[in-house]
């Protein structure tokens, strides 16, 4: 019920609360505080610092004569694979715009596939609420990762996977022309820089054939 002015005195930026009121007008309605953050432009630490003052009072009453005609079935939900979605489709989700969609798909290629929703947070520039809001996004449970040749990679080819740093890439092309092939885990954690953060991390996208 807040208007404009009670908004922004919250310190919400008055095109920010227009927003808010323009979506009560059309009908829209919070229910919980967390709808808040769905509002295009509302960002994760001006979220943060309203929370524990916002207040929605119960059985609210409000005029449904503009809605007495457009009432319609629910919609269904339409759910989208992590590893097949595209740029539209990340871009219907509140807080992901073109740029961060096409960061998603580039960071997606780089890794060799999600292997779990969390990995979004590693993604440069995406807000942590619009990760929370992706619960329509799923891994399929046959994924299987695009994985690396440890033995046969190139140096640019190591180095180009996000969980691998170009100095660890070097070590372990070091390592395998003193030595030989790496055969496993275990023989990869004797190769210099490699910590076992790392080999949990990149574990599944490795391949020792």
């Amino acid at each position: 019920t807040a208007d404009s002015a009670a908004l922004q005195s919250m310190g919400i930026a008055p095109r920010l609360a227009g927003r808010i009121v323009r979506y009560r007008a059309r009908g829209g309605r919070f229910r919980k505080p967390h709808d808040l953050a769905t509002i295009y432009g509302m960002d994760s630490l001006l979220y943060a610092r309203l929370e524990p003052w916002i207040r929605i009072a119960p059985n609210q009453e409000f005029d449904t004569s503009i809605h007495r005609n457009t009432f319609r079935k629910p919609a269904r939900v339409i759910e989208y694979d992590l590893n097949r979605a595209d740029t539209a489709d990340f871009e219907s989700v509140a807080g992901i715009g073109k740029k961060t969609a096409g960061r998603i798909m580039r960071y997606r290629a780089a890794l060799g596939g999600f292997l779990r929703r969390e990995q979004l947070y590693e993604v440069y520039g995406i807000d942590s609420l619009a990760i929370f809001s992706m619960d329509r996004f799923f891994v399929g449970q046959s994924f299987k990762p695009t994985v690396i040749d440890v033995n046969g990679s190139t140096y640019e080819e190591l180095e180009a996977h996000p969980y691998l740093s170009a100095l660890q890439a070097r070590a372990i092309l070091m390592y395998r022309f003193q030595h030989g092939r790496i055969d496993g885990e275990e023989q990869l954690m004797k190769v210099r820089l490699m910590d076992t953060k790392t080999a949990e991390r990149i574990r599944p996208y490795l391949d020792y054939r």
